[in-house]
């Protein structure tokens, strides 16, 4: 083993690296266009919220991961049980629905047997990919093809009953105002309360953010007021012909009389279709109301590494208790066709 001041270099080819400004330029070209994992991107996050972070870098077989710690109920999904305790997690230390890895199929056997050489209990959140780990499910994502040229183009694309939920709810935004920040460093405690108020009802909580995030990281932030006074915020990325919905914070007082979260939904398939976007990807959660806009379920994996025999029995036999189990329900929302789960 080779040991520097800024990573370690182990036998089987892995650096890892405590400094994203340290990792070579090369691991961007291998994250491709999952711009989340970017060296860049990977700074900010570690500089306004610090986990413990590692980048794992075998430079010869191009794979990437990133690893940081962070305290969690292991039975998050589960309705009876609870067991809170700091684990590592490979992922993007952010709650988004990318990947913290990015490596080559054929690769992904070799990333496997490193993971489970990494300790007691690993997970691996986002999964997408055939890696030879216990496998579960995580939280799925909601993701729209962007089908339509204009925003009434969508409205007419919807049958009845959610083309009148939409109309209705736009009727409602009549009344507000949504703007675009000039510049991030202006987000505000006011706004940033809103995202804590979110968080804090969040039945799956990870990472929460500090307001140095918003203010920081490369992103759109539109706020949405009431007259002269705010009622929440939401946080848009695009990359690449993707739009990302990242975060949003709402006066949940005001939700229902003035259906906010419905509208912010509504609002980011307005933008997806002004910036031609081909694809949103609405993110984890609340895959009702996703899911009535017309945004399709893709299911995501979790995976479960470690060095231990008794606990990747364990996993097997328990993996169903810590996984997600799914929106059960589907919606025929689009005249034509129906989005399948």
């Amino acid at each position: 083993m080779a040991m520097d001041n800024n990573n370690i270099t182990r036998s089987d080819g892995f650096q890892i690296f405590s400094n994203p400004e340290d990792i070579p330029e090369l691991w961007d070209d291998i994250a491709g266009i999952n711009g989340f994992l970017h060296r860049n991107a990977l700074a900010i996050i570690q500089k306004t919220n610090p986990c413990q972070q590692k980048y794992h870098f075998n430079q010869i077989e191009k794979i990437i991961f990133v690893t940081y710690r962070l305290k969690i109920n292991i039975f998050a999904f589960s309705d009876r049980l609870n067991l809170n305790k700091t684990v590592t997690v490979v992922g993007i230390p952010l709650s988004v629905s990318y990947k913290g890895y990015a490596c080559k199929p054929e690769n992904l056997d070799l990333l496997s047997r490193r993971l489970n050489s990494m300790g007691k209990f690993c997970i691996v959140l986002n999964g997408d990919e055939n890696l030879t780990l216990i496998k579960g499910y995580t939280l799925s994502e909601y993701v729209m093809a962007i089908q339509w040229n204009s925003m009434p183009e969508y409205i007419n694309a919807l049958r009845s009953h959610y083309r009148y939920r939409v109309l209705k709810c736009l009727k409602k935004l009549e009344l507000l105002r949504i703007e675009e920040l000039k510049d991030n460093h202006d987000f505000s405690e006011e706004l940033y309360a809103f995202y804590v108020e979110v968080y804090e009802k969040s039945q799956h909580k990870l990472e929460k953010l500090t307001i140095e995030f918003f203010k920081s990281f490369p992103s759109r932030i539109f706020g949405i007021y009431e007259k002269n006074h705010s009622l929440g915020f939401i946080q848009l990325r695009k990359q690449g012909d993707e739009l990302v919905f990242m975060f949003c914070g709402f006066d949940h007082r005001k939700n229902l009389s003035m259906d906010l979260y419905f509208n912010l939904l509504l609002f980011i398939v307005r933008t997806g279709i002004e910036c031609k976007c081909k694809t949103i990807r609405f993110g984890q959660t609340t895959e009702e109301s996703k899911a009535k806009i017309g945004a399709a379920e893709q299911l995501k994996l979790l995976y479960i590494a470690s060095n231990s025999k008794l606990v990747r029995l364990l996993g097997r036999m328990m993996v169903n208790m810590v996984s997600y189990r799914g929106y059960n329900v589907k919606h025929n929302v689009f005249k034509a066709g129906k989005c399948d789960k």
